[in-house]
């Protein structure tokens, strides 16, 4: 059996758990989740949307690739903690969308914080020359397997 290219694979897994792990930690005094933050900062940039910040549960939903119950029970969190809410849209009164309220934005912010200080954590002790390659190389990695 061939294993020799095995554990690159298993250290991507381990940063990734440590990422997430750390990233976890970070945004525990905010009460809130790594899958909360990144629905919220998806909302919050929604692209699709003619009005930044605005988002239909349907359009989530699509972009996170989850049931509609998945998405509504994460959404149903921001909700309790005031980070979002679900309103009427201005247009058409039967669809509804997500906004991000003002404590929503900035948990949002706080939350960058902190992946900067992750990112310049993980970064040190690199320069400039192996960063950029770094980045090159799980570019080129992240195009193979895809």
């Amino acid at each position: 059996m061939e294993t020799d290219n095995f554990h690159v694979l298993e250290l991507f897994k381990r940063i990734n758990d440590t990422i997430e792990k750390n990233a976890n930690s970070n945004l525990q005094s905010n009460n809130i989740t790594l899958s909360q933050v990144k629905m919220l900062f998806t909302i919050l940039n929604a692209e699709s949307s003619p009005q930044k910040g605005v988002m239909p549960l349907k359009e989530l939903e699509r972009r996170f690739g989850v049931a509609q119950s998945t998405a509504a029970g994460i959404i149903q969190r921001l909700e309790k903690k005031g980070l979002v809410e679900n309103v009427a849209d201005a247009e058409d009164k039967r669809v509804k969308v997500l906004i991000t309220t003002d404590k929503g934005k900035s948990i949002c912010e706080s939350a960058v914080r902190s992946m900067k200080k992750q990112n310049e954590k993980a970064l040190c002790g690199f320069d400039g020359n192996e960063k950029s390659e770094l980045e090159r190389l799980l570019r080129k990695l992240l195009k193979n397997i895809e």
